[in-house]
């Protein structure tokens, strides 16, 4: 029934969703032609990049929307144990800001359809550094869905000496496995964003921000076979998985997991001349606290398994410099993670995750967007630890890409083709298990993961776009494929699975500008 009231809450709020994306400029003069500029590099960078807070849509200030439907494949070898041999999905959004009575509004909606065949050791939603979820040997396929709303509000107070913005954001997902050992996961969150800037000066702002999230995850596995039910039946055995290498094996067949955060944040912005500059500072704290359930003549029985606790500090800086014919953007992103938990089942903290990424990326693009290049530069630090286990990896890589794309007029038409080389290579990665307390998690999920995590591959991709643009609206049609080639794996003669090989992705889209 819950679900059932949180799917109508989905549909009610599409309509106040929608009229960033439908609505009349009511504030402006209407052009005669859309703009081909929204679907340049140059936008496509400031749109992703520019901010992550509620002044989103004032710091972008331009009107447009987009609709997209995209078709995508990805399959081989090179993957985790706990990844898809194979996926397929399709997903279908539509985004746009627009200005209506003094508000900037921005508004979406996405719908994501994936269907991911051969998944093993994983019965969870989606797997990140918590460490509490299920799993089981035998590989299953998996029907997900997942839905997403989301709002900003902008509201300019005296004479846009204050700022005022509010962003909400709703999302749904159910994942479904279709073979044994067969689970149904719920997940809804909702999370919302207040963001309060002050004029310090001409075209500058300082800000703050503050936010809450709140989500809950339900699952329950049950077999078709009654006899795979048996514990004879060895792959499909459900682990409750606690970390890095400690289990046990399930005593319930429901879980249930709620999470918290708040968030906090600062934000400069400068706009003059040709220079705009923004920078955002967020700090989040996060906790989840897992539970295991099951029904004993009609009593719920709960067993509190514990707490993950997961810190993050984010840096967002964008900086773009624009000239006559060219447009120079620069962006740094910086994130830092700590997480760790308590095990009500080993009585203190054992599990340890910290993290290390960032981002560099400077892009050149011509006015019109006919000519662009691409350049990114990341570092990535991962370690984790389970003292009960006594399991601890690390791994330390560099990742580089560059990537050009020019394009052509034709008649009516506009021509484009996108290609780039990606990098990665791992200059540090230690593992450490003590050989006594290797088990079938270390040999099936944990080798296999340090493996993959410290692997060197390159990334060769090339995208190809052809675009048509009309009085009112503008279209675009692109067919992208991309591949990542391992050159270096580490190989464990313990570990059951080797990633290795390659990995290939294919992408279909048309994109509507209204």
């Amino acid at each position: 029934m819950k679900n059932t009231l949180r799917y109508c809450l989905l549909l009610l709020a599409w309509p106040l969703i929608s009229q960033p994306l439908m609505a009349e400029k009511m504030d402006s003069v209407a052009v005669d032609s859309v703009d081909s500029h929204f679907l340049s590099p140059a936008f496509q960078l400031k749109w992703l990049k520019l901010s992550a807070l509620p002044l989103h849509p004032y710091w972008v200030q331009e009107e447009f929307g987009r609709s997209q439907l995209a078709v995508t494949r990805q399959n081989d070898n090179f993957i985790t144990a706990q990844q898809a041999e194979q996926e397929s999905g399709i997903h279908v959004f539509s985004e746009g800001i627009r200005k209506v009575n003094g508000f900037w509004l921005e508004g979406g909606f996405s719908y994501r359809k994936v269907f991911s065949d051969s998944v093993g050791w994983n019965l969870s939603r989606e797997l990140s550094s918590n460490p509490y979820y299920l799993g089981n040997i035998k590989k299953g396929n998996w029907d997900k869905d997942y839905f997403d709303l989301f709002l900003k509000a902008v509201r300019p107070i005296a004479n846009e000496k204050l700022l005022l913005g509010i962003g909400i954001d709703y999302q749904l997902q159910q994942h479904a496995r279709y073979n044994d050992t067969r689970i149904l996961i719920n997940y809804y969150d909702l999370s919302w964003d207040v963001q309060l800037a002050y004029q310090i000066g001409q075209g500058q702002y300082i800000g703050l921000t503050a936010g809450l999230q709140n989500s809950d995850e339900k699952g329950g596995y049950r077999y078709y076979d009654d006899n795979n039910e048996s514990f004879g039946a060895e792959e499909y055995i459900v682990y409750n998985l606690y970390g890095l290498g400690s289990f046990d094996l399930v005593r319930r067949s429901r879980y249930y997991q709620d999470f918290h955060s708040k968030r906090f944040g600062a934000n400069y912005s400068i706009q003059k001349n040709q220079w705009r500059i923004n920078d955002e500072f967020t700090y989040s704290s996060f906790i989840s606290n897992y539970e295991r359930r099951s029904s004993d003549g009609g009593e719920l029985i709960i067993e509190n398994i514990g707490d993950y606790k997961l810190k993050t500090y984010h840096n967002r800086f964008y900086a773009e410099r624009s000239q006559s014919n060219w447009m120079h953007q620069l962006v740094l992103l910086t994130k830092v993670e700590r997480g760790k938990d308590f095990n009500n089942i080993f009585l203190g903290a054992n599990y340890f995750y910290n993290a290390f990424r960032q981002d560099l990326i400077y892009q050149l693009s011509s006015n019109p967007s006919r000519l662009s290049f691409t350049g990114k530069l990341g570092v990535e630090q991962v370690s984790k630890q389970d003292y009960n286990a006594s399991h601890a990896y690390d791994y330390t890589n560099i990742e580089m890409c560059l990537m050009a794309e020019k394009g052509w007029d034709k008649a009516d038409w506009v021509y484009k083709l996108n290609v780039g080389l990606g990098y990665r290579h791992n200059i540090n990665a230690q593992i450490d298990v003590n050989a006594q307390y290797e088990n079938i998690v270390s040999q099936s999920i944990v080798y296999p993961e340090w493996i993959y995590g410290s692997a060197d591959y390159l990334m060769p991709m090339v995208k190809m776009k052809v675009e048509k643009y009309l009085k009112k609206v503008g279209f675009q049609g692109s067919i992208g494929y991309k591949t990542s080639i391992a050159t270096q794996v580490r190989s464990m003669e313990a570990s059951l699975y080797t990633p290795e090989g390659r990995r290939d992705h294919i992408n279909l889209g048309i994109t509507i500008l209204h």
